[in-house]
């Protein structure tokens, strides 16, 4: 998907090949890697929610994407 200049691409990316999710922690770098198996309930993805919080790199924005990312992985909602 290629951004408009109304909309944001996403704060997190999806690579495939390595089974990970790459969080931006710094601008531009994306240098925090999770493995999609650590992933793998909605337990899991709220323990790392709970994890990242501390990271003053981890704004609401990248923890949307984040959980989006997560839960469209393995099939799961997370929404209300």
């Amino acid at each position: 998907m290629i951004a408009s200049p109304t909309t944001q691409a996403p704060a997190v990316r999806l690579d495939y090949e390595r089974r990970l999710i790459l969080l931006p922690a710094a601008a531009g770098h994306y240098s925090y890697e999770i493995a999609l198996s650590d992933l793998a309930t909605p337990e899991q993805v709220l323990a790392w929610v709970y994890f990242l919080c501390d990271k003053s790199w981890f704004s609401t924005e990248v923890m949307r994407d984040f959980i989006g990312a997560a839960s469209r992985v393995h099939g799961f909602s997370l929404t209300i």
